[in-house]
């Protein structure tokens, strides 16, 4: 997982090869991940009852909850067979 690995600049790099259907990632903009804590991102993504539409907007809500300082844009994506 590439949560909390933060290169220059403060953006995530990293390679992750998938392990089982289900995963999710999520690519955002600073203004989530500077605002919303890794520990509840993981959660979010984590919790598989909620909806990739859900998932996203409960991020975004929270990136807005925290000060929303930078412009907030977020995917949540599901791999479906690894």
């Amino acid at each position: 997982s590439v949560v909390g690995v933060r290169g220059e600049r403060g953006f995530a790099h990293g390679r992750k090869r998938v392990k089982q259907a289900g995963e999710r990632f999520l690519l955002c903009s600073d203004g989530l991940f500077s605002v919303v804590p890794d520990q509840q991102i993981t959660e979010v993504l984590s919790d598989l009852s909620i909806s990739l539409d859900d998932a996203c907007r409960r991020l975004v809500d929270a990136a807005n909850a925290g000060g929303g300082p930078d412009n907030i844009t977020a995917v949540v994506l599901q791999v479906d067979v690894p």
